[in-house]
């Protein structure tokens, strides 16, 4: 049976239909609750997790930060999830699946005023404020998502389906969800299961490298892991080295590949001291 992985721009709203999604198909359902889950593992708190991808702080987080966070979410959501009958709402977890044909991505649109109403209460701001928080923390995801996962999360072609809960009742919407989810083309097949289990071992190999090495690109195939991080020169072999002792090891890898590139900005600074 299928994935189904639900973005919205109002969670909650979204998670009922996802909850009542789950329930009426006898599937499992994650949400947000995920991020509690790696509290104890990354030493940090599920809002400062969540932060990742609705940051609406003066100064907000550091573009390293941001990297990082995210990493640890994708690690976590990919890794709870079992490879078939499951729903996942937000999270951007429609962003880490791509190439796995048994998902399902869902978008659920909503009319912008009750989001600015809904921030706007929560954050305790005027609608014209929360309207321009709202704005830059879209801003600064986007361009996290397109930096980091060459995606760009506002493309309608990421979804298989888009639903405006503006005109379309919840209960259709559910109906709508679960009969696309039923579609052959969205069963799970060899192929996409071994994506799937790919794109998993990979999300956890740069979780653990990431605070390490900020820069890092991991692609994996078949137990075969390809890594790709920024140094010196000088420093190539003993990093490419240190990175194939920090994987010994670890559950489901085969061989480790490391390539490094240089390191240009540090090289231009070390050039001007």
């Amino acid at each position: 049976m299928a994935i189904i992985i639900i973005a919205a721009d109002r969670y909650q709203p979204a998670f009922e239909i996802a909850r009542q999604t789950a329930e009426r198909l006898n599937y499992q359902c994650f949400g947000r609750d995920l991020l509690n889950a790696a509290e104890a593992r990354y030493k940090l708190k599920a809002d400062q997790l969540l932060q990742a991808f609705h940051d609406y702080s003066m100064l907000g987080l550091s573009r390293r930060q941001r990297t990082r966070y995210l990493a640890y979410v994708q690690e976590q959501t990919l890794s709870a999830l079992p490879e078939d009958r499951a729903v996942c709402c937000g999270l951007g977890a429609h962003l880490y699946v791509r190439g796995v044909s048994h998902v399902v991505k869902i978008r659920l649109v909503s009319d912008v005023k009750l989001q600015v109403e809904e921030l706007a209460k929560e954050v305790g701001a005027t609608p014209a404020r929360a309207q321009k928080l709202l704005v830059r923390s879209a801003k600064r995801r986007r361009r996290l998502a397109i930096d980091q996962l060459h995606l760009d999360e506002d493309d309608p072609s990421t979804f298989d389906m888009v639903l405006n809960l503006d005109q379309i009742e919840p209960a259709e919407a559910l109906n709508a969800i679960c009969e696309t989810a039923s579609y052959r083309k969205f069963q799970p097949m060899t192929y996409s299961l071994q994506c799937l289990r790919d794109l998993v071992l990979s999300a956890r190999v740069r979780a653990l490298l990431i605070e390490q090495y900020p820069e890092v690109r991991v692609r994996s195939e078949h137990g075969t892991v390809v890594v790709e991080i920024a140094a010196l020169k000088r420093e190539k072999q003993k990093k490419a080295e240190a990175v194939k002792q920090a994987l010994a090891g670890h559950p489901g890898i085969n061989y480790v590949e490391v390539h490094v590139i240089r390191d240009i900005f540090r090289q231009a600074v070390e050039s001007f001291r």
